[in-house]
């Protein structure tokens, strides 16, 4: 997993150049199929000296991933709320605003995993899916795009899929058609 971290980390700090950006880091870790993978995202850009907002459903897990990044000296703050609500997207905006004096990059990387077959799968189950890969994608590129437009300052948006489960390839499929 950690070569995974790696890799993953390493193509957002080439592309987002992280030293001295403020950057939001939307993972939904309790959603994603592998929270070491977001974590180790975060310490990454950390060490390249951005400060990153993350977000989490659960407060103990989003806590203690701003704890770690400042014990190892970076600036980090937390919105504790589920992915997918414009309610959500503008919170994160908000509090890069507020904890950093802006943005300039936002990394997309929310998942959950219902990894069942068709037809074992619910209308809650593809809901969800859809809800926070899709809209919590969306609803954070659109915030933080209208931002980043207004502010007319150089920015990346970074919006990573997975096609590895089939429970969520149409969402990534989605996803990936967005930031074209």
């Amino acid at each position: 997993h950690m070569a995974e971290v790696r890799r993953l980390g390493g193509e957002i700090i080439a592309k987002a150049r992280a030293e001295g950006r403020r950057i939001i880091v939307l993972a939904g870790r309790p959603y994603h199929v592998d929270p070491e993978v977001n974590h180790g995202i975060d310490k990454l850009i950390v060490r390249q000296g951005a400060a990153v907002v993350i977000n989490d459903v659960d407060e103990k897990t989003a806590s203690d991933a701003v704890a770690t990044i400042e014990a190892e000296g970076g600036r980090a703050t937390a919105v504790v709320a589920p992915v997918g609500p414009t309610e959500t997207a503008q919170k994160l905006l908000a509090a890069a605003l507020e904890s950093f004096g802006g943005v300039d990059i936002l990394v997309t990387n929310a998942g959950v995993l219902r990894d069942k077959t068709l037809w074992k799968m619910t209308d809650d189950d593809f809901d969800t899916v859809i809800g926070v890969h899709l809209r919590g994608t969306f609803t954070c590129v659109r915030e933080v795009a209208t931002h980043l437009r207004e502010a007319g300052k150089p920015s990346r948006i970074i919006c990573i899929g997975s096609p590895s489960r089939r429970t969520f390839m149409s969402s990534c499929s989605a996803i990936r058609a967005m930031r074209r």
